[in-house]
């Protein structure tokens, strides 16, 4: 056990602490947009892990780092049901799983205060958020800053000692501006690592001998400003935090993603030395991490532990086998659900003329994006009637491409019926329609950051990676009623945060409106998503954004009524971007399995790698 220390006379206690995070409402073992089992998830199969665990151990804590209710079908379901709504699925999970504590992630407001307070009313665990807090008596809020859980552990020879855990839960300070629409004038927040600092003193002057931080946030690069966005590694540096259990990003660690970043080790699992976990999503995997304890004449301290994940499948030959069954106990309680989301999902709802597919969004024009964003626009020439306005373009983005959620993904639909779980699979958030005014210059900008998307490529460099890990695909924006092409052998203009790093740089060539060259300086209204005009992604051109006017609906109710109004895939097909001509570069795409690239990209393909994913090579 790492940092062990041999301490004669002291007392000595093991305490095991299990985290889950980024379940996402994320009940089955069940892929609901592809009507497909999906064994690599589910917390019916973390279940079976946390009882393993458990039962290994004469000590332990469950906790989640948040970001557990919504996201998926059957828990967004809920959502939609009528007055008297029954319990919410994952709470009665969560309640005979027996959490802890539980941290409040950003995407529990997605639907607002009174939904999310509804929702957790049956939760049979406290519910954490540290830093942020309502600005009226009348605003409900649905948890508090932080507690002490009293717990009574056993020592190596099986005496009771007396144990305060302290426990506090932070979130990313920008759901201000993610979910504007339900927390603007109703809550305030705070930078995480100040407001942990506060709060964890506070803890430790009520008596704490530990404390424990959830982080909805992940690593970070050990800022502690108020406005950063992850901050593992600041959080870490903390005089009273012992340990720090990271979510948000859907990351797995330990794991080899943060191999060789300064005061990481992610091998042992810590962060500036403390013990810390980051257990990926969607109940993939159980974080486990044995805190070795010893109590001394200065009171209870970590003084090693051990930090590993827990699968509940493992790849073989690319594909996904279980490790583990599912928990009866906990699949009794989400069948009904379940069976229920089944039937309604099998709905047909519409007709598309073509196949649509995400597996090659970012090297080929995208019949998905470009289903949106016809939808978009039907619902905008509604919201704009009998209005003068300026040129309007419609920004989408493909949203299942991989990433972390592996090479299954993917969003594929054949040619034919459009059916109600389709309409998920094609757009998972419950974002609104936005109508935003800018000018030509900040439309270049906006186009130059989701360039981002792409490594800066090399010449003979046949196996450099074309795609950027740390970009995920729904900021890679393509904006319909534009021509351009996109260069990555050019350094880019910003980085993924949206810092500029060079105002010269540009990826971005022959941008082209109604078949004339962009003028920096014209008016255009821009469709897009709450969460790109509240200031997701960080594109700094929607920082000066004029806001036109915004839907009630979401982006997903929009396209469910485009279809089921006899409306399918724009007439004009022609690509709205394309590569530059780069003769002597070659890079590798990776993607998804089982889907044949579009005649329109030179790809060739190399196989399928160890996790999984299909390679293609990719000539410019």
């Amino acid at each position: 056990m790492a940092g062990r220390n041999d301490i004669r006379g002291a007392v000595r206690a093991g305490l095991r602490l299990m985290q889950t995070s980024d379940l996402h409402g994320h009940l089955m073992a069940y892929d609901y947009a592809a009507d497909r089992p999906q064994p690599g998830v589910g917390l019916v199969r973390t279940a079976a892990l946390i009882e393993s665990a458990r039962s290994e151990v004469r000590n332990s804590l469950l906790l989640d780092g948040g970001d557990f209710l919504f996201g998926n079908i059957v828990s967004d379901d809920w959502v939609a049901m009528p007055a008297h709504r029954q319990p919410h699925p994952v709470i009665a999970a969560m309640n005979a799983l027996g959490y802890d504590a539980v941290a409040l992630g950003n995407h529990e407001f997605n639907f607002g205060l009174e939904v999310l307070h509804e929702a957790v009313a049956q939760a049979r665990f406290p519910l954490l958020c540290t830093n942020l807090a309502p600005l009226h008596r009348d605003v409900p809020f649905a948890a508090c800053p932080s507690l002490i859980l009293r717990q009574s552990v056993l020592d190596e020879a099986g005496r009771p000692h007396d144990l305060a855990i302290g426990v506090l839960a932070v979130l990313p300070p920008q759901v201000m501006q993610w979910d504007a629409a339900h927390l603007s004038g109703r809550v305030a927040a705070r930078g995480m690592v100040d407001a942990a600092r506060t709060e964890a003193a506070g803890l430790r002057a009520a008596g704490a001998d530990l404390v424990i931080v959830l982080n909805h946030s992940g690593l970070g690069d050990g800022s502690d400003a108020p406005d950063a966005e992850n901050t593992g590694l600041a959080l870490a540096r903390l005089t009273d935090a012992d340990v720090v259990l990271c979510a948000h990003k859907h990351q797995h660690f330990p794991g080899p993603h943060y191999d060789g970043r300064p005061n990481v080790d992610a091998q042992a699992g810590t962060l500036a030395g403390k013990p810390a976990a980051m257990p990926g999503c969607w109940g993939s995997h159980l974080a486990v991490i044995d805190l070795g304890l010893v109590r001394d004449a200065d009171g209870w301290r970590v003084a090693g532990h051990r930090t590993a994940l827990r699968p509940v499948a493992r790849r073989v030959k690319g594909a996904q086998v279980p490790r583990v069954r599912d928990a009866p106990a906990i699949l009794r309680l989400a069948e009904p659900a379940h069976r229920a989301t089944l039937d309604r999902m099998r709905r047909e709802i519409g007709y598309v003329d073509a196949d649509l597919t995400t597996h090659f969004s970012q090297v080929a024009p995208c019949r998905v994006s470009a289903l949106v964003a016809a939808a978009q626009a039907w619902r905008a020439k509604a919201m704009l009637a009998g209005r003068a306005h300026p040129p309007i373009l419609s920004a989408a983005a493909p949203f299942r491409c991989g990433g972390t959620g592996g090479p299954e993904n993917y969003t594929s639909l054949r040619a034919g019926p459009v059916r109600a779980k389709d309409i998920s699979a094609i757009y998972p958030f419950p974002n609104t329609l936005q109508v935003v005014a800018l000018d030509g210059a900040q439309i270049l900008d906006w186009l130059e950051q989701s360039a981002v998307q792409f490594h800066r490529l090399q010449t003979d460099c046949p196996g450099q990676a074309l795609l950027r890990e740390d970009y995920p695909s729904y900021n890679f924006d393509i904006l319909h009623g534009l021509r351009y092409v996109i260069d990555p052998g050019r350094d880019p203009r910003f980085n993924p945060a949206g810092r500029l790093l060079d105002a010269g740089a540009s990826r971005l060539r022959a941008v082209t409106w109604n078949g004339a060259p962009l003028d920096l300086g014209a008016e255009f209204w821009v469709l897009t998503n709450s969460y790109r005009a509240e200031g997701g992604g960080h594109f700094a051109a929607l920082s000066g954004a004029g806001r036109v006017q915004a839907a009630n609906e979401s982006i997903s109710e929009i396209l469910q009524r485009y279809l089921q109004a006899g409306h399918g895939l724009p007439a004009d097909r022609s690509p709205v971007w394309r590569f530059a001509d780069l003769p002597d570069v070659q890079a590798v795409l990776r993607t998804g399995p089982g889907v044949a690239p579009p005649d329109s990209a030179a790809l060739e393909p190399d196989g399928i790698d160890t996790d999984g994913f299909a390679r293609f090579r990719v000539r410019f």
